[in-house]
C-alpha cells in the first residue's frame, strides 16, 4: 500500500548475525544500529518490534516513540512478543499505532485473534485502507458508498473469529486477577533462571547468550546460541519438548509466565544440555530450582 501512495520503503535494522551474539544491548546500541535516525531521513511512520522475535531484546518504546514523534513521523509498534509478558502502556508512552497477536503469550494457541489499537487523538483522522462491513457506520445498510464507522469500529473489516474471542476471555480475565506486573515478575524470574542454568551447564559446551543479561531489556524468551541448535531442536520436539529454533543457530526459549513451571524450565534445559553432550548427561538443577522457587514467592 505504501508503493502504491508513492512511498518508500526503508528499514533500519542491525544484520541477522548481530542479534545472536553474545552482547550486552545499550541505548547506545540502539542508536549506533540507527533506530534513531536524523530527522531528514526519518519517514513519515515508523514501524518496530518492541521485543525482538530472535534475541528478545526488549527496546525503549517511550525513548523510540518520543524520537520519532519529535522528526515528525507516526509509530506503529509490533507487541506480539510483548503483551501478556511485559508490561504495556501505549497511552504513556505516546504510542500511535499498535497490533500484535494473542496466541503467545495471551495463551490464545494457533488461529487465536490479532487485536490493534489506534491512539483516539488518530481515530476520527486515520483511514482503513482494507474496508470491510463491520466497520461501517451502519452494517446493514448495503448502500452504495462506504461510511466508516465511529471510533475504532472504523478499523474492524470483516466479521472477527467468534469462537476464538471466546477462548480469550477467561485468560484476559486471569490476567485481570494476577495482573500483568505480578506476570512480569514470573517473567523476570523464569528467563533468569534459564540464563543462570546456561552459563553453569551449558557455556562449558559452547552455548553462547544471544539475549540481554539486563532483565530491564530483555522480553518474556532467551534465545541461546550453538552451531548444533537446529538438530538440537529436533531431538528436543521428539521429547515433547516444544522450543523454537531462528537463524544463526538459534535455541528461542519461549517462557509463558501464566502457564510455565520453574520444574518444567529444569526439564527442558537439561535436555538440552544432555542433546548437546556425548554421552548424554543428565543435570538435575536441584541447587538452581530450590533458589529460583524461593525468589519466586507465590510467582512458581
Amino acid at each position: 500500500m505504501a508503493r502504491t501512495h508513492g512511498k518508500h520503503i526503508g528499514g533500519a535494522h542491525p544484520a541477522p548475525t548481530r542479534l545472536l551474539e553474545p552482547l550486552e544491548v545499550t541505548a547506545r546500541h540502539i542508536s549506533e544500529r540507527g533506530c534513531t535516525r536524523p530527522a531528514a531521513q526519518l519517514p513519515t511512520a515508523t514501524s518496530g518490534s518492541h521485543v525482538a522475535y530472535r534475541s528478545g531484546f526488549m527496546a525503549d518504546g517511550p525513548g523510540i516513540t518520543a524520537a520519532a514523534h519529535d522528526a515528525g513521523a507516526l509509530v506503529l509498534w509490533d507487541l506480539s512478543h510483548s503483551v501478556g509478558s511485559v508490561v504495556v502502556e501505549l497511552d504513556a508512552w505516546g504510542a500511535d499505532l499498535a497490533s500484535g497477536c494473542s496466541y503467545k503469550y495471551l495463551c490464545g494457541g494457533p488461529g487465536a485473534p490479532a487485536f490493534g489499537y489506534v491512539a483516539s487523538r488518530h481515530l476520527e483522522r486515520l483511514d482503513q485502507p482494507i474496508q470491510g462491513w463491520m466497520g461501517t457506520a451502519d452494517v446493514f445498510a448495503m448502500g452504495p458508498r462506504y461510511e466508516a464507522g465511529p471510533g475504532i469500529r472504523r478499523f474492524l473489516t470483516g466479521t472477527p473469529p467468534v469462537l476464538g474471542m471466546l477462548a480469550m476471555e477467561p485468560v484476559l480475565d486471569m490476567i485481570g486477577e494476577v495482573s500483568i506486573e505480578a506476570i512480569r515478575a514470573k517473567s523476570v524470574l523464569l528467563t533468569e533462571f534459564v540464563i543462570e542454568f546456561a552459563d553453569a551447564h551449558l557455556a562449558p559446551l559452547g552455548v553462547t547468550l544471544a539475549s540481554p543479561r539486563d532483565s530491564s531489556r530483555r522480553g518474556g524468551h532467551v534465545t541461546l546460541n550453538h552451531p548444533r541448535m537446529k538438530q538440537v531442536t529436533a531431538e528436543l520436539w521428539e521429547q515433547d519438548v516444544i522450543p523454537d529454533y531462528r537463524d544463526p543457530g538459534g535455541l528461542r526459549i519461549g517462557l509463558s509466565p501464566l502457564t510455565t513451571s520453574f520444574a518444567e524450565v529444569i526439564t527442558g534445559m537439561t535436555r538440552v544440555a544432555s542433546s548437546l553432550t556425548t554421552p548424554r548427561v543428565e543435570y538435575t538443577g536441584n541447587d538452581l530450582l530450590y533458589r529460583s522457587r524461593r525468589d519466586a514467592g507465590n510467582h512458581s
